[in-house]
């Protein structure tokens, strides 16, 4: 079983770690989104096949896989997320819906990974913006999801765990949004992907 105090120690480990990185992976986002961001999922990566759930929704198949950069660093790309769902829990009026459908998406948020001391593998997520095509009223938008925060504190920072079983799991705490480069909306909206590995 995970102890959750050695997630939170090597959360803001990672927390750091992940800081100090953020420069260069910027420098690295366009070449990335160029590379993975109109593709399939390549068949050379870790691919795990799982459910998404929303606060007390869930029921979602999403794909996550897992593209090593290095030994202690990568990139997950995941498919399938809630969008629709995600986009009516800001916009429960349907002033604004998605755009497209939501399976077609695939996202990226780069990490940093370690192991734990039961040997379970722990990913911080470093902070990232994920961009949802919407329509408001019958105009194209963009909806902004901020993903993560620049704080130093584990109740908002999105991680992931790799059992030794094989059972992936991401945690991921959307802390604001925008919609098409608006101010920002605080939002406590947290993500959660369960899966394992595609056989």
């Amino acid at each position: 079983m995970v102890n959750m105090k050695d997630i939170r120690v090597a959360i803001l480990v990672l927390a750091a770690t992940a800081v100090a990185l953020l420069t260069v992976s910027c420098a690295q986002d366009d070449e990335s989104s160029q590379r993975w961001g109109a593709s399939n999922m390549s068949s050379s990566e870790a691919v795990y096949e799982g459910k998404w759930s929303l606060g007390m929704a869930s029921g979602w198949q999403g794909v996550a896989a897992i593209d090593m950069r290095d030994s202690s660093t990568g990139v997950f790309r995941l498919r399938g997320v809630p969008r629709a769902e995600i986009v009516r829990q800001f916009f429960p009026d349907g002033s604004v819906v998605p755009a497209a459908d939501y399976f077609s998406m695939i996202v990226e948020s780069q990490f940093v990974v370690t192991s734990t001391s039961d040997n379970t593998l722990l990913y911080m997520l470093q902070p990232a913006v994920w961009n949802i095509p919407v329509l408001v009223g019958d105009k194209p938008g963009t909806l902004g999801l901020n993903i993560s925060s620049q704080s130093q504190g584990d109740d908002d920072l999105s991680w992931g765990t790799l059992s030794k079983s094989g059972v992936l799991t991401l945690v991921i705490h959307v802390t604001s949004y925008q919609l098409d480069g608006g101010g920002q909306v605080p939002s406590a909206l947290k993500m959660v992907f369960t899966a394992t590995r595609k056989k």
